[in-house]
């Protein structure tokens, strides 16, 4: 019983779309042996005259798995899925279970519009919302700027906006708006203007409202960039006499592509 409730939980909501591949007239030789079929996916087939076919039903599994774990990980009334998912083992969860706004999140919930799965974004929406409201207190507190909210590369189950741990990993300013960028995608899907008006702009504005006060002038035309902040996961090499790698800088690309995403949708 408590299987079928379960499927009858999230059918509904998974058989909304299915992936289905072909690779030419016939399947791979097909096994059920889930762990053998991963160990030769970088493999081409071999045997019963198949080689160059590949195993594009494993593929579909992929799919069809991460498509269960959304919906496993993140429904209404629950915390959106954090870094390891609902399912860390022991009292100390990698990364501390935290939620890693520098891409992680925003790749768990790339599909949730896409495979038109909105109740699964319902806990990301409140959660920006307490995010940007927490933002406000980091805007004010580090930058000294009284307008809007901020957000960098992690934050937690208490929506800590402040840069958390080492520059060189934390320090990622636009972090936070490039994740509520997703409430802007929901609305392209739905095109529900009372959601945009309620609950998209405010949160959009907020930002807009922050970096149109943060940027400052730089070079000799007075560019404005963001800075000092980093590109997460990325580093830079400088020669002789500074001779090594650095991670921190004036108007990274990310945060370049970001405004331009954040100020167009706004």
């Amino acid at each position: 019983r408590l299987a079928a409730r379960h499927e009858e939980d999230y059918g509904h909501l998974f058989w909304r779309t299915a992936l289905e591949l072909r690779a030419g007239p016939e399947p791979c030789p097909y096994t059920s042996n889930t762990m053998d079929r991963l160990a030769r996916s970088a493999k081409q087939c071999i045997g019963r005259d198949l080689e160059g076919w590949t195993d594009v039903g494993l593929h579909e599994l992929f799919f069809a798995y991460g498509k269960y774990l959304l919906l496993a990980s993140s429904r209404e009334g629950s915390q959106p899925a954090n870094l390891v998912g609902i399912w860390a083992e022991g009292m100390s969860a990698p990364w501390a279970g935290d939620y890693h706004l520098n891409i992680n999140m925003q790749m768990m919930y790339w599909a949730s519009e896409a495979l038109n799965l909105p109740e699964t974004a319902a806990p990301l929406h409140s959660f920006l919302h307490a995010l940007s409201e927490s933002g406000e207190n980091a805007a004010q507190c580090l930058y000294g700027i009284d307008d809007g909210w901020v957000a960098h590369g992690f934050t937690d189950i208490w929506m800590n906006a402040r840069p958390l741990g080492d520059t060189q990993w934390s320090l990622c300013p636009t972090c936070g708006a490039w994740l509520a960028l997703h409430l802007y995608d929901g609305y392209l899907f739905r095109r529900d203007v009372e959601e945009l008006r309620e609950v998209v702009l405010p949160v959009l504005g907020g930002a807009v409202a922050f970096f149109a006060r943060y940027l400052t002038p730089l070079g000799p035309q007075g560019s404005l960039v963001t800075g000092p902040a980093h590109s997460p996961e990325n580093s830079y090499y400088l020669p002789p006499p500074a001779a090594g790698f650095f991670h921190v800088t004036m108007g990274p690309s990310i945060d370049t592509a970001v405004l331009f995403a954040l100020f167009e949708a706004f």
